[in-house]
């Protein structure tokens, strides 16, 4: 015999499944339990007739050799059929999660697709059944299950699943009207009864933020309904979680509702069996007394409650605060160079109100820049403190509808929380994945640290360790996470803390090998050098902003997203949390990720070029090393700073490191072509011009480094194609400009005349001697400049002194001379000279050979 059943006080949703599983079993008899809910007992009353259910008193449970369990898994709650569960085929449709109780009668957890087990069902049926087809009473019956385990739609555990079966039955001719008649039926007297005496045996249990109900009642009879009652409690007392404990006929039964995401009921509740979701669960308690139940409970939500987060844990902290007396002129320049969206305003350490950025543009763009903020500010201050829970902070939100709300702590001004660090509390991280039309990789996430070589991934463990040890937020930033996402090699480690980065790299030191540390105070940073040659770069999370134009930034703690702020670029403001909380999470604030799709290079803010020169050559660099474009607006900034003449205003020195970087970098050719579109090649010397052909000695040279294995400097072979133009007195010129020695100036000032003289003199040399003997005196640079500059027949003369008379190892030594009877003097250099220029010009050279030649043999 094959059985369908369900779970004692069986609902709508469990009825609903009854019937689905029928039509996947046909030859299955559905058997009732002998408990049911009330809107059950008054759906059954209706339908009865046309529903072929069985009771327990039909069936022998000898003859049972296949029982199908639906809206339940296990023993637990099934009774008499938990005597034969585990000696027949069982087959299991249930839509619960899995638990220690259910998981040794199935595997397949489906709570994650469907908040119904009716929906689960439907969904089978479709898929399996061929020309699938339910009788009007069916539809609405499954209907009913829908909407009354998903408590119409609006509990947490509803899937779009749920939405999708309803649909489907609606469409098929479900009557909507059904649902009012058995969906929140108003209480019946006895009901009402019941009711109040739980509400009279009530006791409070408190616990963080958290209001805990516990109802309890004893009664000889069957207590039913208390599904229904549950409900009405936790409206009533407007608490976090009820938990009603009742005890009839020796057994106790446990039914808990919860509200809060802090109060996983599958979590507390499962451990007695049972089944349900973290809102929503029933058990039996096999305990003795309703007291003992009420403990165990208890010590169950001690050691498993999520406490709540508050403003502390989620508030932005330091806060960058202005005075109430600085001009809104002021203000407006702050916020640019800052990139905050406003500013608590402090008078005599007092906090004293608030000014939104869009406030402060909107007067000064009025002409009221030179008023004090104090005269606009906003003085109805809506604060929290730092113990202010999570859900309180939403209700001030959403009641004052504002942007971001001050934190103190007594008087003191602590932090401050916006709308964004709400929602990234609210919905898991919301800022840090909001990137666009754009999907995030799967590289970033917990699994990231499998792009990198074994070492680093050590370091990234170690680092997720110290985080938690030292109470510390760590972050991976800058270029490895760029170069991650688009799978260049990098392994330049770059960490940001949030507390300290000495204390961080100390105990770091612990976990490997180190040479030394080398650590910054005023720009509270330090470098951790390994004896696996790797070095890590740590430093304090900070904010900087610039006094005037050009100037060095002045740093002060800062958030994480004030870190990433003051980086140049979008697609260099990224960064992954490696820390114990959040390991592997993205943290994306300017959409640089989306820039990295779309190959833009673009500035985080209107003042960056301003603040900072440099990141005008930078963004032609960073343009060339990846193919990018410069994003319109920024291009259109780069020509402001041109013209407003902040390059000229730079030191020398550090133009020098930003130049030697471009040459330096992966496409010099291409970097140098967009130097050249902003007139910055002019800054190296007002000669140089990069005509056509300049730009195809430059592609040239782009090949020789691609193709050609050169023990050379790059970067120093493009600047001497760069000022290939140039004389010799202007070479020199510009190798002081940039700080070079006079040696060096001496072995690279080959101006454009000498080396028109140079290549005249090896047109015409004839011998492999006399190739040697012109060219050996300059630099290899400068050789391979001439080689870009020569004839065909002048460019095989090069390549053969570069690759094959260079490389030549002289055959003769001193002591060789000195065994023929030649003593070491004046002409003693000379005879080796003659060796050596007899060997070149020899084919197959040998030692006798060459002294013959030489007439000392």
């Amino acid at each position: 015999m094959e059985i369908i059943t369900t779970h004692h006080i069986t609902d709508l949703d469990g009825i609903a499944s009854l019937i689905l599983a029928s039509k996947l079993h046909p030859k299955g008899k559905i058997v009732l339990p002998t408990t049911l809910g009330n809107s059950v007992k008054k759906l059954i009353s209706l339908f009865k007739n046309i529903l072929n259910f069985y009771s327990l008193n039909d069936i022998d449970l000898k003859n049972v050799t296949n029982l199908i369990l639906v809206d339940t898994s296990g023993p637990n709650r099934i009774n008499p059929f938990d005597k034969i569960i585990d000696h027949v085929k069982l087959t299991i449709y249930d839509h619960h999660p899995l638990n220690s109780q259910n998981i040794k009668y199935r595997t397949k957890d489906v709570s994650n697709s469907y908040g119904s087990n009716t929906s689960y069902l439907l969904d089978i049926c479709l898929k399996k059944i061929k020309n699938f087809n339910l009788k009007q009473h069916e539809l609405d019956i499954c209907l009913l299950g829908i909407y009354e385990d998903t408590g119409n739609f609006l509990f947490p555990t509803t899937k779009f699943k749920d939405f999708q079966m309803a649909g489907y039955l609606v469409e098929h001719g479900a009557n909507l009207n059904i649902i009012k008649e058995f969906i929140n039926i108003p209480l019946d007297s006895n009901q009402k009864n019941t009711l109040n005496l739980l509400l009279n045996n009530s006791t409070y249990f408190y616990l963080g933020n958290e209001t805990i109900i516990f109802s309890t009642l004893s009664s000889e009879k069957f207590i039913g309904g208390i599904s229904e009652l549950i409900d009405e409690i936790l409206k009533i007392k407007n608490a976090s979680g009820v938990f009603i404990i009742t005890e009839s006929k020796g057994k106790i039964s446990i039914v808990g509702r919860s509200t809060s995401d802090n109060l996983p009921l599958d979590k507390i509740l499962g451990i007695f069996g049972g089944g349900g979701y973290p809102n929503a669960y029933s058990t039996t308690f096999k305990g003795q007394t309703i007291d003992q139940a009420t403990k165990a409970i208890k010590h169950q939500i001690n050691t498993l409650i999520n406490f709540e987060k508050k403003a502390e844990d989620i508030m932005s902290s330091p806060v960058k605060a202005i005075f109430s007396n600085l001009s809104l002129k002021e203000a407006n320049i702050l916020s640019e160079r800052t990139g905050h969206s406003g500013f608590p305003v402090v008078e005599n350490d007092r906090l004293v109100g608030l000014i939104s950025k869009k406030e402060i543009s909107r007067l000064v763009n009025h002409g009221m820049g030179k008023l004090p903020v104090s005269k606009y500010m906003n003085k109805n201050l809506i604060i929290a403190f730092k113990d202010t829970p999570l859900s309180k902070l939403k209700e001030l939100f959403i009641e004052n509808n504002i942007g971001r709300i001050p934190i103190l702590h007594k008087d003191t001004l602590i932090g401050i929380i916006t709308r964004t660090d709400l929602l990234n509390a609210l919905y898991d991280n919301y800022s840090y994945s909001k990137i666009g039309t754009q999907y995030l990789p799967e590289i970033l996430n917990k699994n990231f640290i499998n792009f990198f070589p074994t070492t680093l991934k050590e370091i990234f463990k170690i680092i997720k360790k110290i985080s938690l040890i030292q109470n510390q937020n760590a972050y991976l930033i800058g270029g490895i996470v760029r170069d991650l996402l688009l799978g260049v090699p990098n392994e330049d480690i770059d960490i940001v803390v949030s507390k300290d980065a000495y204390t961080f790299a100390q105990e770091f030191s612990k976990f490997f090998q180190v040479e030394k540390i080398v650590s910054h105070e005023k720009f509270k940073t330090a470098t951790v050098f390994l004896k696996n040659s790797y070095s890590i770069d740590i430093a304090t999370l900070r904010s900087e902003y610039y006094q005037y134009p050009t100037a060095l930034p002045t740093v002060e703690e800062g958030t994480i997203r004030d870190d990433l702020f003051r980086r140049d670029f979008t697609i260099n403001a990224l960064a992954i949390d490696i820390g114990n909380k959040n390991f592997g999470k993205i943290i994306d604030y300017f959409k640089g990720y989306e820039d990295i799709g779309n190959k833009l290079i673009r500035i985080i803010h209107k003042v960056s070029f301003i603040d900072d020169p440099t990141r005008i050559i930078r963004a032609c660099r960073f343009a060339s090393r990846y193919d990018f474009t410069i994003e319109k607006d920024t291009h259109n900034l780069i020509i402001d700073a041109i013209e407003m003449g902040l390059l000229s205003r730079l030191s020398w020195n550090r133009l020098k490191s930003e130049f030697q970087h471009i040459l330096n970098d992966k496409n010099p050719a291409k970097g140098i072509k967009l130097l050249n579109k902003y007139s910055l090649l002019q800054l190296i010397h007002e000669n140089i011009f990069l005509d056509n052909s300049l730009q195809k000695k430059l592609n040239l040279c782009n090949k020789v480094k691609n193709s050609l294995k050169l023990n050379i400097n790059f970067w120093l072979l493009f600047l001497l194609v760069l000022t290939s133009q140039l004389t010799s007195q202007e070479l020199n010129i510009v190798f002081l400009k940039f700080g070079y020695q006079k040696s060096f100036s001496n072995n690279y000032s080959i101006g454009i005349y000498q080396r028109e003289e140079i290549l005249k003199n090896l047109e015409n040399c004839s011998l492999p001697s006399d190739i040697y003997e012109l060219l050996n005196k300059y630099p290899d640079e400068t050789i391979i400049l001439l080689g870009l500059e020569s004839s065909s027949s002048n460019k095989r003369k090069i390549k053969s002194y570069l690759f094959k008379l260079k490389r030549k190892i002289a055959i003769i030594k001193g002591e060789d001379l000195i065994k023929l009877g030649l003593l070491p003097g004046p002409d003693f250099k000379g005879y080796l000279q003659k060796a050596f220029s007899i060997q070149l010009n020899m084919k197959k050279p040998t030692r006798d050979s060459i002294l013959k030649e030489m007439k000392l043999l």
